[in-house]
């Protein structure tokens, strides 16, 4: 049994969290994910309730991490993006 690196991200609106690790193999990425303490840095972030994946590819938290894997913790989205978009499009001037 070796050792895996591996990066925990999570993005706030204005600022970004990363714990890099080293962890025993097998580790899952849940197990990854409480190993890198930002659970405790974002109170508001529950452990069953997290969207995650790795490389932007999204992953159950029984999945085995990979040397070298990045997981990522996703936020919830602020706004509908098509709504966003719209309301962009809507609020620009028309050049006629």
């Amino acid at each position: 049994m070796g050792t895996v690196n591996v990066a925990v991200v999570y993005a706030l609106e204005h600022k970004q969290l990363l714990v890099s690790l080293r962890c025993p193999q097998p580790t899952t990425v849940k197990q990854a994910i409480l190993m890198s303490g930002i659970l405790k840095q974002i109170p508001s972030l529950s452990i069953d309730n997290l969207q995650i994946g790795i490389f932007s590819k999204a992953v159950a938290p029984d999945t085995n991490v990979q040397d070298g894997d990045r997981i990522e913790i996703y936020r919830e989205l602020i706004a509908d993006p098509k709504a966003a978009r719209f309301k962009r499009v809507r609020a620009k001037p028309r050049n006629t």
